[in-house]
């Protein structure tokens, strides 16, 4: 009975996996912005508790967030409850059996609906896997497969959706999964001015695990 006793007070503060993540973004310049880390604790089955620290050249910020990730190819921010926007993903992990090298698809959803750019519904995205690749990490080398991510909208009224110049209108996202596990290994994630001025840079934001 004792026994039971002390694993019912346990089982809130159980993890079942736990992973680091560097954290670092970029202005249009080359210039590193913000860095930090990003702690990801699984806590049940696809639900995870985000520790997220960072320090920046003009701002900052520490917070923890609960999100549950769900299945398939997604969008969205780790982000504090009081923002709407924060550090954003593409898939946090993936069904390795679902993708091989070739597999495209248009079908991506975004999740949070407060978001200020991300819940238009006038996106168009587009995800091919490109390739399998050897990462070497820190001295650990990843056996990963390879996701390029493409996303736009048209430029135009708020209102209906469209991107006005200074937000986000266009999206490049690089990222590879670990091909055992589905595990997000690194990620890539530019946001890029509206059309016809994609080309310029807003923000890079990369995760590497550590």
């Amino acid at each position: 009975m004792k026994k039971l006793l002390l694993l019912l007070l346990l089982i809130p503060n159980l993890v079942i996996g736990e992973d680091t993540y560097k954290f670092e973004q970029f202005d249009l310049n080359g210039n590193l912005t913000q860095q930090g880390k990003v702690t990801a604790l699984e806590k049940y089955i696809n639900n995870y508790k985000f520790e997220v620290d960072v320090t920046g050249v003009n701002n900052g910020y520490e917070f923890t967030s609960s999100h549950k990730v769900y299945e398939g190819l997604n969008i969205w921010d780790i982000h504090d409850r009081r923002d709407s926007r924060g550090i954003s993903i593409f898939s946090w992990n993936i069904d390795t059996k679902k993708y091989s090298v070739g597999f495209e698809s248009t079908d991506i959803e975004t999740l949070h609906k407060r978001h200020p750019y991300f819940k238009s519904q006038s996106w168009i995205f587009n995800t091919k896997v490109k390739k399998q690749e050897n990462l070497t990490i820190n001295d650990k080398t990843y056996e990963t497969i390879y996701f390029h991510t493409h996303g736009e909208r048209p430029s135009g009224p708020t209102g209906s959706g469209g991107c006005y110049f200074g937000q986000t209108g266009v999206i490049e996202v690089s990222s590879w999964y670990n091909r055992t596990t589905g595990k997000l290994i690194k990620q890539i994630f530019d946001k890029r001015h509206c059309k016809p001025e994609e080309h310029r840079l807003l923000t890079r934001e990369i995760l590497i695990i550590q």
